[in-house]
């Protein structure tokens, strides 16, 4: 069965170009956080770190990387483990553009990949089936390239508490989300390598960036704990089984 948003869209296509425009042309345009987007921090085992995607990966809604999730990821981890970081993330890019993006990059040995997608791919046009077709595409890509061991996929956010969008885009593109969540909850499971991480606490829209649109500071603080947790379990649970 359609998802009710498809059902609508032919209803609502009108109000969602006008308020599309009028959000491009209003809202701010914030830059990636400044600072390195590499670095070694921390003792005991050796852990590589990649971090990729889009306008959150690239640390944007704050002034640097060191508040950015890179930053906040890596400190977290080198608790454990001696992190080997890298960030190639790129505003804009939905994950026909992170393909394009990483297949221009040199072959490297990852331990680990965190994956920010997604945000991008439900404010376009293409349907879920592409979104689907073209995750199973990068996860492919980045197994090739990159040899991980595994791939963390982050949750597309809840784009309905945005408070940058107003009704009905807020709904419409709450509701994609979701959608597109689902299908990517179900790609992820069929891949062994794979798993995803969902963002959980107490984060409100009060917590994101000044455009309304982007992570805050606190939010990237919060991301970043769950997905060391999460790497952290995923690592270990992985020595057990190999001891």
């Amino acid at each position: 069965m359609r998802p009710l948003y498809t059902c609508l869209m032919p209803i609502l296509a009108p109000v969602l170009l006008f308020q599309g425009r009028r959000l491009k042309k209003c809202m701010p345009r914030l830059p990636e956080a400044n600072g390195p987007r590499s670095g070694k921090l921390g003792t005991g085992t050796t852990l590589k770190l990649l971090i990729i995607g889009d306008s959150a990966a690239a640390g944007v809604g704050v002034a640097t990387q060191q508040e950015a999730l890179s930053g906040q990821l890596s400190a977290q981890l080198s608790r454990t483990f001696m992190v080997d970081w890298h960030l190639l993330a790129k505003s804009g890019v939905d994950v026909g553009g992170c393909i394009a993006y990483h297949q221009k990059q040199p072959c490297d040995k990852y331990d680990v990949i965190l994956v920010s997608i997604g945000v991008n791919d439900v404010i376009g046009r293409a349907p879920g089936v592409t979104w689907q077709h073209r995750l199973k595409q990068l996860i492919t890509l980045l197994t090739q390239q990159y040899q991980p061991q595994h791939i963390v996929f982050t949750n597309v956010p809840p784009m309905e508490q945005f408070r940058a969008l107003v009704h009905p885009m807020r709904w419409y593109l709450g509701a994609k989300a979701l959608h597109f969540n689902q299908i990517l909850k179900h790609t992820v499971a069929q891949e062994t390598q794979c798993s995803l991480l969902t963002i959980d606490g107490n984060i409100s829209c009060d917590d994101m960036a000044s455009d309304g649109f982007h992570p805050g500071a606190k939010i990237y603080q919060q991301w970043a704990k769950q997905a060391s947790d999460h790497i952290t379990h995923l690592i270990k649970d992985n020595a057990d089984k190999t001891a």
